[in-house]
C-alpha cells in the first residue's frame, strides 16, 4: 500500500504528531538535532515528520511516545482518555496481527483476496499477520478503516467487539528471537 504525499499532509494524526512534537522542543530549549536524538532519531528524519513527509511505523511512534513519557494516542490526537491502555510496540503489533488473523478467517476469503480487500501485498499480508512487520500509522489506519475498526482498537489500546459477543483486548507479543536461539 502506497501512502502519497497528499495523504500525508491531509492526515489528522500526522498533523497532530506535528504540532505536539514543535511544541515539545520549544519548551525543551534544545536545538532540532538535539531535540530529535532524545526521541530517538536523526536530525532528518525529525525534520521529515515536522513537515508531515513521513509516514513513521507503528514501533517509531511507540519509541517516541515513550521517550516522551506520554501515551501514543496522546502525541496522535485529542480525544478524551475513555478505558485506553498504552501497550507497548511488540504488544500493538500482536494485536494488529491477531485482530487481522481473526477478521480474516471470519471472512470467508482467501489469503490474497482478504490482502486485496486490506489493499496490500499478499507478502505483506503474511508478515502481519505473523506479526513480523510494524506497518506504518497510515497504513494501519487504512487497515483499520477496512475492517471497520478505529485504529485504537486494531492496536489494542481499546477494546473491540469482535461479533460472537466476546470483548477481543490485547494480544501477547511474539517471542520470535527466543524461538530462533532454541532452534541452534
Amino acid at each position: 500500500m502506497v501512502i502519497s504525499l497528499e495523504e500525508r499532509l491531509a492526515s489528522p494524526y500526522l498533523a497532530r504528531l506535528s504540532r505536539n512534537l514543535i511544541s515539545r522542543l520549544e519548551r525543551s530549549g534544545m536545538k532540532k538535532p538535539d531535540f530529535a536524538a532524545s526521541i530517538g532519531m536523526s536530525g532528518s528524519q525529525f525534520r521529515y515528520i515536522r513537515g508531515r513527509a513521513a509516514n513513521p511505523t507503528i514501533r517509531t511512534l511507540a519509541s517516541i511516545s515513550k521517550r516522551l513519557g506520554i501515551p501514543l494516542y496522546e502525541l496522535l490526537e485529542d480525544a478524551p482518555l475513555r478505558d485506553r491502555r498504552n501497550p507497548s510496540a511488540d504488544k500493538m503489533v500482536a494485536t494488529l496481527s491477531s485482530v487481522v488473523k481473526h477478521k480474516f478467517h471470519a471472512s470467508g476469503m482467501s489469503n490474497k483476496e482478504f490482502a486485496n480487500f486490506i489493499s496490500m501485498s499478499l507478502p505483506q499480508f503474511y508478515l502481519i499477520i505473523r506479526g513480523e512487520s510494524s506497518p506504518s500509522l497510515l497504513v494501519a489506519e487504512e487497515i483499520a478503516n477496512r475492517l471497520e475498526l478505529r485504529l485504537w482498537q486494531l492496536l489494542g489500546v481499546e477494546d473491540y467487539d469482535d461479533g460472537t459477543g466476546s470483548r477481543v483486548a490485547r494480544a501477547r507479543p511474539r517471542r520470535v528471537a527466543a524461538r530462533a536461539t532454541k532452534a541452534v
